[in-house]
């Protein structure tokens, strides 16, 4: 998604975010039927702020809050079975590039 580009989106989940982990009282969950479609502008203001690629690099940004974070993805690495908390997780790494 890009900053200034109207989106539509369908088929989506709307819940109170409960832990907090954003400054938004409620989160968005895209399901296997969500649908994102562009869309005319209906006026001139942006309803979405991305936060920079550098500010997540730099790692200024509020510790107590997520963050989205959306660019290409240019290597994907091999899943991974580790240890948290003494259960077995999967782990995958993958490289994103910015979309400048």
């Amino acid at each position: 998604m890009v900053p200034g580009e109207w989106k539509a989106t369908e088929n989506f989940g709307l819940t109170y975010a409960k832990f907090k982990a954003t400054n938004h009282r409620y989160k968005m969950g895209f399901m296997a039927k969500t649908r994102v479609v562009r869309m005319e502008p209906l006026s001139d203001s942006y309803y979405l702020s991305l936060t920079s690629f550098i500010d997540v690099l730099t790692g200024g940004l509020n510790q107590n809050y997520l963050i989205d974070v959306v660019g290409q993805i240019v290597n994907v690495g091999e899943m991974e079975t580790i240890n948290v908390h003494n259960k077995p997780t999967k782990k995958i790494n993958f490289e994103l590039r910015d979309h400048k």
